[in-house]
């Protein structure tokens, strides 16, 4: 007996979406941007005597740590995104627009927060990124960003 084709073809662009999911959640805890303090006092200040630098830590700021709580917008719209493919809702069109408004605007801030300094920028950010694509990704397999189903 073979498998009904509507749950073939559900399954991967949820998964996608849920990958999605957790690489987001990931790359939140992880460096979002990795400052290297003697190299930035060697670069904003040259000539400055660093040599009392030489053993300095970077400084790494995780998306929790982003200012204005911009990190936690992007994680929180992140997995607002995924929580239709888990909870489910029985009206489609609600359901797209839910997901693309959480998707637009989380990318939007997302962006925002990686366009401020490219210069430092670190895995946690490269993950979340690639989240907000595999989500992306997902919901426009899985016909969920479409135009509105016919009646």
């Amino acid at each position: 007996m073979k498998p009904s084709p509507s749950k073939g073809a559900a399954a991967p662009p949820q998964k996608l979406a849920l990958i999605g999911t957790l690489l987001l959640l990931i790359g939140f805890f992880l460096p979002w941007y990795s400052i290297n303090l003697k190299a930035e006092v060697d670069r904003t200040v040259p000539g400055f005597p660093t040599h009392f630098l030489s053993d300095a830590p970077t400084l790494s700021i995780s998306g929790g740590h982003i200012q204005h709580g911009l990190g936690w917008l992007v994680l929180i719209l992140g997995v607002a995104a995924a929580l239709p493919y888990l909870v489910g809702n029985p009206h489609e069109q609600t359901l797209r627009r839910a997901i693309l408004a959480c998707l637009v605007a989380g990318a939007l801030v997302l962006f925002y927060v990686l366009a401020r300094d490219l210069r430092h920028v670190s895995i946690g950010i490269v993950l979340a990124v690639v989240g907000y694509g595999l989500q992306l990704a997902g919901a426009l397999q899985s016909g969920r960003l479409n135009g509105p189903a016919a009646d």
